[in-house]
């Protein structure tokens, strides 16, 4: 999982916020451990879709307008790991799973396929949705327990980069 600071550095690096609103959003990030892309957005700072369009160019994969995960998806993955990962499960074969996320560089493909069982070679295939979306789908497929981000801060030393591995 990518550090918050190390993300908002880009976000602010890029021009989609200020140091000031980084600042902010980090204090908010420690002090109540929301998600540092939830308080950008709750702050005003970042609208969905741009931040979403971002997150995919960053790391090479494509958003999706609608997340509408079938029923079945709920019995593949469980729900506090993808409230943890803010993942929606779209498709699954033992071969290759298909997510909605908010932030690609939260999902660690080898963790994920160890995590759900699957081969070492099975596909993880990521798109970005919004954090509004991601929030519906959660609770749509899991309850309102899923849906709100997990509490605690996203652990250090993860990659953007790292969500190409295995993808198409």
């Amino acid at each position: 999982m990518i550090d918050p600071r190390r993300l908002g550095h880009v976000l602010m690096t890029e021009g989609l916020i200020s140091e000031e609103q980084l600042e902010e959003a980090l204090k908010a990030n420690r002090e109540t451990r929301e998600p540092l892309l939830h308080a950008l957005v709750r702050m005003g700072f970042l609208e969905e879709e741009p931040l979403a369009a971002f997150l995919a160019h960053q790391a090479g994969v494509a958003t999706i307008a609608a997340v509408s995960p079938p029923p079945s998806a709920r019995g593949f993955m469980a729900a506090d790991l993808a409230r943890r990962l803010r993942a929606v499960p779209l498709a699954a074969t033992r071969q290759k799973v298909t997510l909605a996320v908010e932030n690609p560089g939260d999902v660690d493909p080898a963790e994920l396929r160890q995590a759900l069982k699957l081969p070492p070679d099975a596909v993880v295939e990521m798109s970005v949705a919004t954090v509004g979306q991601i929030t519906a789908a959660l609770l749509a497929l899991y309850g309102a327990a899923a849906a709100a981000p997990a509490n605690g801060v996203t652990k250090p030393g993860g990659d953007i980069a790292a969500v190409r591995e295995g993808g198409e």
